[in-house]
């Protein structure tokens, strides 16, 4: 049987203002860590492109689906996103379930992400944190 994967990342949607802005600088944290960064570029870009079309005509839905897998999104302090995603075949609750709890332990523990910015002077101290935060509520999720 095929251990399941589970993605998660961070976005930061006020990263990128112009055309030439680099989309990998938008991806706060990202697991796993052994995606390459082409990879986790594409997979963000893809989401944040459906979720951008989507809030302009409809709503965000709660799950979007692609052929490598399913995610639900969340947004925190309207300037993040939080995904959290796995293999199409795991229930959409469970989905649901885990990018919730994600959700309330940052928010618990750290207020808000923007909170944190204000405390590390740059993206990338930003990152690190992000990514001790994270992989330490994974392991919970």
């Amino acid at each position: 049987m095929a251990k399941e994967t589970t993605i998660a990342f961070i976005y930061d949607t006020k990263k990128l203002q112009n055309e030439e802005d680099d989309p990998a600088t938008a991806i706060l944290y990202f697991h796993p860590t052994w995606v390459s960064d082409q990879q986790k570029t594409v997979l963000c870009g893809q989401l944040i492109g459906i979720i951008h079309c989507l809030r302009k005509v409809f709503s965000i839905p709660d799950i979007i689906t692609l052929e490598s897998g399913k995610f639900c999104i969340n947004s925190i302090d309207g300037r993040y996103l939080l995904a959290v995603g796995t293999d199409r075949n795991i229930a959409d609750w469970i989905l649901f379930h885990r990018n919730n709890l994600l959700h309330d332990l940052i928010k618990f523990y750290h207020k808000n992400i923007e909170k944190m910015a204000g405390i590390y002077d740059n993206s990338e101290a930003l990152s690190i944190k992000m990514y001790h935060v994270c992989e330490t509520y994974l392991k919970i999720i």
